[in-house]
């Protein structure tokens, strides 16, 4: 539910948050749910203002 509206969030707490999220999802890229959300996660992520 976050990507979509990852790109209107100016949260810098939700951001660090969601790459948090991201950096331990990358220790389980092996489970195919993973590996489905980890590209579009972090191509979100990717996204942001600095």
């Amino acid at each position: 539910m976050a990507l979509p509206r990852l790109e209107q969030v100016r949260s810098p707490r939700s951001t660090a948050l969601l790459s948090t999220l991201a950096q331990e999802l990358r220790r389980r890229k092996r489970n195919q749910s993973v590996a489905d959300l980890l590209p579009e996660l972090e191509n979100a992520l990717a996204r942001q203002p600095a």
